[in-house]
Order: structure tokens, then C-alpha cells, then sequence
């Protein structure tokens, strides 16, 4: 028997990316560049699923669960949880658990790349300006290097994300930051 929980005191909020479209407000779909680097990193059922994500984050206080997607699909919930685990791992998919001062829990989800990567504090190495490459002590040579290796590593972490910076500035001679 599946224990239940009263969502009286539960808030879930979700923070997606918007894709810009010609219209005055963006939509919540994913770009067909994006298909294809979810389908790669995550496969055909990662896709899927962030899909189903992404089309849920509208609803207000919407709880993401395996069990709920398990459901949608037709899935062990077993399955639904190793296809969520692959988007958190490639950083598609991001929840954090809290709590106000009230007592109210919270949960918040974070849906694409970028802003998995804004809520985990990750540089953004492929959309890095000179000015936040300064800020790390990366020439322009340098962060042209830094963006070469990022597409060959696509370092998920932020600490594999300053390791890379680290190698490159190594390869000038340069001490590491970490």
C-alpha cells in the first residue's frame, strides 16, 4: 500500500526555459536543436519525458513524479525513474526541496539546460561573454580553446566545469583555480 501525502503544506513551483517566438510571449517547446541533443544525451525515452515535463510546467503546483510519468507513458515506474535520473545527469531536469519559514515545504523543478545550470551555479561555457570569461581569467584565445573542449567534454557539474577551464588555462601556463 503506497502511503499518501496531504499537498495542503506542499508548494511546487517550475522554472523552464522559453523559447523566443515571433509572437510577444514565449512558448514552452523544445527546439529541434534541442531534440537532438536531448535524444543524444538522454535517448528516445529522455525525450519523451522532458516533453511531458515541459508540457506539465504551465500548471501551478504541478508534482512531478516517477510514478505520475510512469503512468502517462505506460512505464515500470522503475523505467521512469532511470529515464529521469538521465535528464538530471545531463542537466535537462533539476529539483530542489525546501521549505518557507511558515513551514510550508517547497519543490522546485528546473526544466533545460540553461537553467538547470543557472540553479546548479554551472558556467555556461558555450554562451560564455569575454566579460564572464574575465572573470575566470580567460584571454579570448582562451575561451575559444575553453568552448572546443566544452563541446567534446560537456562537462555537467560545475566542478567539471572549472576543471575545464582549469586545462585550459594549464595548457597556457596559468595556475588553477580549484
Amino acid at each position: 500500500m503506497t502511503p499518501t501525502v496531504s499537498l495542503k503544506a506542499i508548494e511546487f513551483n517550475t522554472h523552464a526555459e522559453r523559447q523566443g517566438t515571433s509572437r510577444s510571449a514565449g512558448k514552452l517547446y523544445t527546439s529541434a536543436s534541442n531534440i537532438k541533443d536531448l535524444v543524444t544525451q538522454c535517448g528516445e525515452a529522455g525525450c519523451l519525458l522532458y516533453q511531458y515535463y515541459l508540457s506539465k510546467a504551465g500548471i501551478d503546483n504541478f508534482q512531478y513524479t516517477d510514478e505520475k510519468s510512469a503512468k502517462y507513458f505506460g512505464w515500470k515506474e522503475s523505467k521512469a525513474k532511470k529515464v529521469r535520473q538521465k535528464l538530471d545527469k545531463a542537466n535537462w531536469h533539476y529539483q530542489v526541496a525546501g521549505s518557507h519559514n511558515n513551514g510550508t515545504k517547497t519543490v522546485t523543478t528546473y526544466l533545460g539546460q540553461d537553467k538547470v545550470r543557472e540553479a546548479k551555479d554551472i558556467p555556461n561555457i558555450w554562451s560564455m561573454s569575454l566579460n564572464e570569461a574575465s572573470k575566470y581569467g580567460l584571454t579570448t584565445v582562451e575561451l575559444s580553446e575553453l568552448v572546443q573542449l566544452a563541446i567534446v567534454s560537456n562537462p555537467t557539474t560545475k566542478k567539471e566545469a572549472i576543471t575545464l577551464i582549469d586545462s585550459v588555462k594549464a595548457m597556457r601556463g596559468i595556475t588553477p583555480l580549484v
